[in-house]
């Protein structure tokens, strides 16, 4: 009797070793033929790439330029307001004149862009000291220019610097030609 069951156990791992590289001949059988498949695929493929290239490309590109634009006008903006701010600050204390604040704002704004085609306007603000009145409706260059030297002392001016947007993009604006750029600040003279 223990030998009839040995011999039914040497069958049965007789059968479960030949079912096992019946599996694994069947699961590599398998994996040539999903092979086979997937490079059909990708030489099927081939040309679809080129053209999902072809659409993304251009617009990749575009978003890339547009971040760079988007960049460097914000960088300007910043150049202009900070440079209206301590040419505001140097023009309140002392004895300095519009010509030396002036020529303070040609010599730091010509770091970043070309200074010919900006606008810097040195006016009255005494305007200002009216609580009714609204700075976005103000046109500044129709207020009295001044002469910083002679202000008494508590006067108010304005320092206004204005650049045409196409004169510091790096990409020419084809959508618009009279935007405009501009730092401004508002001080008492010492």
């Amino acid at each position: 009797m223990q030998s009839n069951q040995d011999d039914r156990r040497s069958t049965a791992t007789e059968k479960a070793q030949s079912g096992q590289r019946f599996e694994l001949f069947s699961s590599q059988k398998r994996q040539r033929s999903f092979r086979a498949l997937g490079s059909a695929c990708r030489q099927n493929r081939s040309g679809t790439t080129s053209v999902e290239m072809a659409f993304v490309l251009p617009v990749f590109i575009f978003f890339l330029f547009a971040f760079v634009e988007f960049g460097h006008t914000l960088m300007v903006r910043s150049v202009l307001i900070s440079t209206a701010k301590s040419a505001a600050r140097l023009g309140s204390f002392g004895d300095k004149t519009s010509e030396d604040v002036q020529a303070y704002i040609e010599g730091r704004l010509s770091r970043a862009f070309r200074v010919e085609k900006s606008t810097i306007l040195i006016k009255d603000a005494s305007i200002f000291e009216n609580d009714d009145v609204n700075y976005a409706t103000v046109d500044v260059s129709t207020l009295p220019s001044v002469q910083l030297a002679n202000l008494d002392s508590r006067a108010m001016f304005i320092i206004e610097i204005r650049v045409p947007y196409e004169e510091i993009a790096l990409i020419p604006p084809f959508w618009n030609t009279n935007l405009q750029l501009y730092g401004v600040s508002v001080m008492r003279h010492e």
